[in-house]
């Protein structure tokens, strides 16, 4: 995804400013070999191996700090501590996030601007575009980058799966299995795909995977929002 006047919140800047049900069918169980035991078959069959991706894994809530993104959550309801509908000041302010001052164009929030920079991290009030709102609460919410990284950027939030920009395409659809297909502008001019695992109440996560400089498939955008594709919320 790519926002036309978007802001990407660097490291530097920030220091500069201040994620059993029922059934009769056998389930794998991982067992301690690193082999899997299937729970309700016969011992004799031959047990499968396990999937050789690592799984990420996520933050610890202990170690969230509201002035570090490297260690806020992005979940289908919430960014960091703000649930969707709370108020975001409070942690924009703690990680220097500018407030959004084009409402006309772009929702009000946190983390719009003309700059163009490698990262972009932004916490809108998706509904109150046009209008310039005083305290603009969280509901929709986006890290995206320039490319598609290498390497996952630790220094920049996570989901509750610990999928992060840069992630492998391998480690989405692990860390997300019921995660679907489906179409956003840009997957067929710059070869990009995009997931949506939800929704969760009216809420998705969806995420565009693209090539990254090695020729990996990692992930080059994630976002929580009611709406299954990606979308560029500033013209």
């Amino acid at each position: 995804m790519r926002y036309p006047s978007v802001v990407v919140v660097t490291v530097s800047t920030l220091l500069l400013l201040t994620g059993c049900v029922p059934g009769a069918a056998p389930v794998a169980v991982p067992s301690p070999s690193g082999r899997a035991s299937v729970a309700g078959a016969s011992s004799s069959e031959p047990a499968p191996t396990l999937p050789s991706t690592p799984s990420p894994s996520a933050v610890p809530a202990s170690a969230f700090d509201p002035a570090d993104p490297g260690t806020w959550i992005v979940d289908y309801d919430r960014v960091a501590d703000v649930q969707v509908g709370g108020s975001a000041s409070a942690l924009a302010a703690a990680a220097g996030l500018p407030k959004v001052a084009d409402t006309i164009d772009c929702p009000p929030g946190y983390g719009i601007s003309v700059a163009v920079r490698p990262v972009t991290v932004a916490v809108l009030e998706l509904a109150s575009r046009g209008h310039d709102v005083p305290d603009p609460t969280f509901t929709y919410a986006s890290v995206s980058a320039r490319t598609a990284p290498d390497a996952p950027l630790v220094d920049w939030p996570s989901t509750a799966q610990g999928i992060r920009l840069g992630s492998t395409e391998a480690q989405l659809l692990a860390a997300y299995p019921g995660i679907r297909t489906t179409h956003s502008r840009y997957d067929d001019n710059m070869g990009y795909t995009t997931y949506a695992a939800g929704p969760s109440g009216d809420r998705y996560l969806v995420f565009q995977v693209a090539v990254s400089p090695s020729g990996a498939r990692t992930v080059i955008d994630f976002q929580s929002s009611t709406t299954d594709s990606v979308y560029d919320v500033c013209d």
